[in-house]
């Protein structure tokens, strides 16, 4: 059962830590950018919500397609 989660698993791993990886690298530009304090915290924000919306749009379809395969393996034992 757990082979069957492997990629997925590995592809969740390999994404969150490019994602932590480019948060760091995102929020060390906007500290050291000029600007007030309330356009780094907004700028900040913004770039946490695009770099989770990236991960949750590259791990997605892993889990998606993991799912219907499982899904569609239950099924065919089901109907046997």
């Amino acid at each position: 059962m757990l082979k069957r989660f492997k990629i997925p698993m590995i592809a969740t791993a390999v994404a969150f830590l490019l994602a932590v990886i480019l948060s760091v690298i995102m929020i060390t530009v906007i500290v050291n950018s000029n600007g007030s304090d309330q356009q780094k915290q907004e700028r900040s924000g913004k770039a946490g919500g695009a770099v989770a919306m990236l991960f949750v749009f590259t791990v997605a379809p892993f889990w998606i397609f993991t799912a219907a395969k499982i899904g569609a393996e239950r099924r065919s034992k089901k109907n046997r």
